[in-house]
C-alpha cells in the first residue's frame, strides 16, 4: 500500500495525491493520531474534506498523511490528461 503526504497544486487549483488530482468520491486513508481512518473524498466552500464511514467529516490540507486503500487506483480525467 503507498503511503504519501496531499499536495496542493495551485496552477490548477487541486488537491493531489502521489501526483494526481483527487476528485469527489475518492476512497482514501487518512492517519490520524496513528490510525488509518477510511472514507470518500468530498469538496464544499471552505476545501476539500473526507467524509468517514460513520460520516464524520476530516478536512484535508497539504501534508496530511494520507495512502490509497489497497488495489485501490486514482485515474486521470481527460481534462487532467489536457491540462498537463
Amino acid at each position: 500500500m503507498n503511503t504519501d503526504r496531499f499536495s496542493y497544486n495551485a496552477d490548477l487549483h487541486r488537491l493531489e495525491l502521489n501526483e494526481k488530482a483527487l476528485s469527489e468520491g475518492d476512497l482514501i486513508e487518512v492517519c490520524v493520531f496513528g490510525h488509518w481512518i477510511p472514507g470518500t473524498v468530498a469538496l464544499d466552500s471552505s476545501g476539500w474534506y473526507l467524509i468517514t464511514l460513520d460520516q464524520m467529516g476530516i478536512r484535508l490540507r497539504e501534508g496530511v498523511l494520507a495512502r490509497l486503500p489497497c488495489g485501490y487506483l486514482l485515474v486521470e480525467s481527460a481534462s487532467d490528461e489536457h491540462a498537463a
